[in-house]
């Protein structure tokens, strides 16, 4: 195989995993709740929060102040077995499922620019 042949498909290679790691932070980025939840982060400093911080105010996001016990379990809930091992997969948030702590990934800062080019554009 020629250099110019394998140039070109580690570059085919690269726009692949490029596509596909976009792909990825689209998907990841396709859920409100997921949404709030970086939102929440980007809003704070960079430290550790109790995933129960998170979704009083993930919940209070979705239902206003007068949000019921209820409506705070099912966010709870949902973060909890669903949304932020997910974010967590994807290297989003840093997310101790047994100590319910949740932090900044190493890839936090990539999607929140992703996510603010979105909102700055009107897509969302």
């Amino acid at each position: 195989m020629s250099d110019n042949t394998q140039r070109h498909r580690d570059v085919g290679e690269d726009v692949q995993n490029s596509i596909s790691g976009a792909a990825e932070l689209f998907n990841l980025l396709g859920n409100e709740r997921r949404i709030r939840v970086l939102r929440e982060l980007s809003q704070r400093d960079n430290k550790a929060f109790l995933v129960a911080d998170i979704a009083d105010s993930v919940a209070k996001r979705e239902f206003g102040d007068g949000f019921g016990s209820e409506q705070r379990r099912s966010v709870y809930v949902a973060l909890y077995q669903c949304h932020l091992l997910r974010l967590g997969e994807g290297c989003l948030i840093s997310y101790n499922q047994d100590s319910a702590v949740i932090r900044r990934g190493s890839k936090f800062e990539q999607a929140m620019d992703v996510l603010d080019g979105v909102l700055r554009t009107g897509c969302m």
